[in-house]
Formats: structure tokens, sequence, C-alpha cells
């Protein structure tokens, strides 16, 4: 079923009822191209990602070749943790992992116990460890990748 169990947070997925749905211009959605045949004018969008910044000295980069051989710990405290922990493998890295609810709140300790030389977080998560942040800790940085068709349906709507 495209739309969960079809209730409305927090007893199900949806933060509007589906008869919205017909008042709007388009559908973006992460990855989720069941909706296409659905939904009118729906398009499905992915997250992206190939390299990595030190959250101590943002202007740091590194690819991932660039943590090959080291030990690396990665964390999520967002809505689908492993849909960021499958990014981290498709990039070929190998790593232990742990999630955390959604928004969750990140202290200092929460990091003590963990022996990497490399500790992976989303920018989420970044934002929440900015202020206790160690040379270890780098982050990545993703960006939105829309099908072609979606910036023209965009560029007509605007010039309408």
């Amino acid at each position: 079923m495209a739309f969960g169990n079809g209730a409305l947070l927090p007893a199900g997925p949806l933060r509007e009822t589906r008869s919205r749905l017909s008042t709007v211009d388009v559908v973006v959605s992460n990855g989720l191209s069941e909706y296409e045949p659905i939904v009118k004018n729906a398009f499905s969008m992915q997250l992206v990602a190939d390299s990595f910044y030190n959250l101590s000295q943002p202007l740091q980069k590194a690819s991932a070749a660039d943590f090959s051989g080291k030990k690396i710990f990665a964390i999520a405290g967002i809505g689908n943790p492993q849909r960021f922990f499958n990014q981290l493998e498709q990039l070929g890295l190998q790593f232990e992992s742990r999630a955390f609810i959604d928004h969750y709140q990140y202290q200092p300790e929460d990091f003590a116990e963990i022996d990497a030389d490399i500790v992976l977080m989303t920018e989420k998560d970044a934002v929440k460890c900015k202020c206790f942040a160690r040379d270890n800790f780098w982050v990545l940085p993703v960006h939105a990748m829309f099908k072609d068709n979606l910036m023209p349906t965009i560029l007509n709507k605007l010039n309408k």
C-alpha cells in the first residue's frame, strides 16, 4: 500500500489526508516511485552523496576511498537510519553502526564507548554534535537528484 496504513500522524505516516493531493501541483517523494502511478504529477527523487567533510574542520574533505583500512562507526538519528547506512555501503564502506531515534539529542557520553578511527553521521545529526565534535567526526552531505521531467513541470507552473 503506497500510503502506509492510510492514517494521519501519529497513528500513521501521513501528514495530511489523501484528499489534499488533488489540490497540489506536484508531489515529490524520496525514492518512493510507487506513488507515480497513483498520484497525478508525482515525481520521485533520490538523495545522493559522494564526499564527506570533517565536522571540526568543514573545509577538510574526504572521499570514501580515503577511509579505506580505517575502523569506521556510523550513527544516524533520522526517520530511516537504514537509508543512510545503505548509502555508506553503496560507497563501498565497511562499518559498525548504531541507529538512534529520530530527533535524538546527542550528548558527548553517546560517543564515549565508540572505538573507531572515523565516526560518520548525517548532516542532521552533525548539527546536534557540533558543540562537542571530535577530529574524527565526519559528515556525509546529501543533495536531491530529481528526474529530468520535474523541472519543466515546475517552470510551466511558474510561467502561468
